[in-house]
């Protein structure tokens, strides 16, 4: 299947589930199964989901979420642990939406509030994300998924995202801001989609460096909580940036501040239009 979208999973996500998984269910927007050793990753498109209204996209996120769940059933890795939405045209306008964001969180809630029937259930399982736009015609939705749980892990100067207010829409976006994969060897600190955002606002408009500042503080705060011991391997970072004419100080500053790290930097528009960088990150032990 051709997809229109520029973007790809991150180096370390492909490898993970480097070999073909069972095929899934044709007719359906589950496009591939790839599996690997405690690991399996089910990608779902929608073709030209950018052509739909509100209530359309609506739907089809929750379809496409629904779908990758029934893909999981009875493989050995099932447990959902990261997941990554690539969204086209996140922030146009889509009536009765401000942002189209919006209509994919709304979604997205439809599906993962049928699966966790309470906060505080969603609280302890939910996967950590990424939520970023794209300038395609395709929603591309990707869940990898663990031979075990992981747990969410809070951030203590952040409000939880699936109990944000309406201010950013009727439903929350439902995501953990970081899952640990802890129980047995090997264990995984994976970050999600950080920000520059305290409590639920978005804090250093129009500043680049204070937004990078907040974005590496809120990552700190996430690798305490979950009591992450670094165990001197190097830690995986993607960082997302929408406008073109700052990437040369984010690949600048990203190894400055975090020697020995290895990066990614893509171009991607953000779920709220005065977000200038989000990063994630995956860190490992044996």
């Amino acid at each position: 299947m051709e997809v229109s979208c520029p973007l790809t999973l991150p180096t370390w996500a492909a490898r993970l589930a480097p070999g073909p998984g069972a095929p899934p269910p044709t007719g359906g927007p589950v496009a591939s199964v790839r599996e690997g050793d405690g690991f399996s990753l089910v990608s779902a498109v929608v073709p030209n989901a950018v052509r739909l209204d509100a209530a359309g996209f609506r739907r089809v996120t929750s379809e496409a979420y629904e779908a990758i769940g029934a893909a999981l059933g009875g493989r050995a890795a099932a447990c959902p642990v990261r997941m990554w939405n690539f969204v086209p045209g996140i922030l146009e306008s889509l009536e009765p939406f401000p942002h189209r964001y919006m209509a994919f969180n709304a979604g997205r809630h439809d599906s993962l509030s049928r699966r966790y029937e309470s906060v505080e259930a969603m609280a302890e399982g939910l996967p950590t994300a990424t939520g970023v736009g794209h300038e395609g015609r395709d929603l591309l939705v990707h869940c990898l998924a663990a031979d075990r749980p992981g747990r969410g892990i809070t951030n203590p100067r952040q409000t939880d995202a699936f109990r944000y207010s309406t201010e950013f829409g009727p439903a929350p976006p439902v995501f953990a801001r970081a899952t640990l994969i802890d129980d047995t060897p090997p264990r995984y600190l994976l970050v999600g989609g950080t920000a520059s955002v305290l409590g639920e606002q978005t804090v250093h408009p129009d500043d680049l460096v204070g937004q990078l500042d907040e974005t590496l503080r809120n990552i700190e705060a996430l690798i305490e909580t979950a009591h992450w011991e670094d165990a001197g391997g190097a830690p995986e970072f993607r960082v997302y940036f929408p406008r073109s004419d700052d990437e040369p100080l984010l690949r600048e500053e990203m190894p400055r501040r975090l020697p020995g790290a290895v990066f990614e930097f893509l171009r991607a528009d953000l779920c709220r239009p005065d977000l200038l960088v989000e990063i994630e990150a995956c860190l490992a032990r044996p």
